[in-house]
């Protein structure tokens, strides 16, 4: 079968997953390699997982050990995230009393509440 003849990614596996690592995309990646964006996810496919992995653990560490320098935005959000910490609302109501007059006798008291 007569076709287009395949690019080759000039680009090494190594390469690849060190550039998934620092955040490229899967577009930049195939600029790069001079080929498309599906020969890059067809042929590296575990390299770009294993780079974006260890992209995510750098910033989880990187988090961490800011929370754990004293910063605390970070130590808020890290709580919010990891602790399920939330910000306390307070909610205030207002209580309106009124009485039902029913042919000029008193018979029902009601405590209107709001929230």
């Amino acid at each position: 079968m007569a076709g287009r003849p395949r690019a080759k990614p000039q680009l090494t596996p190594e390469q690849v997953e060190e550039l998934a690592r620092i955040g490229c995309t899967d577009i930049e990646i195939a600029s790069l390699a001079g080929v498309s964006q599906s020969t890059v996810q067809r042929h590296f496919d575990a390299q770009l997982k294993a780079g974006r992995a260890s992209l995510r653990r750098s910033l989880r560490k990187a988090q961490v050990d800011r929370a754990l320098a004293g910063s605390d935005t970070m130590l808020i959000w890290l709580g919010k995230q990891y602790l399920g910490q939330a910000e306390k609302t307070e909610t205030k109501a207002s209580v309106d009393w009124y009485e039902v007059v029913i042919g000029g006798d008193r018979k029902e008291q009601h405590n209107n509440q709001s929230a």
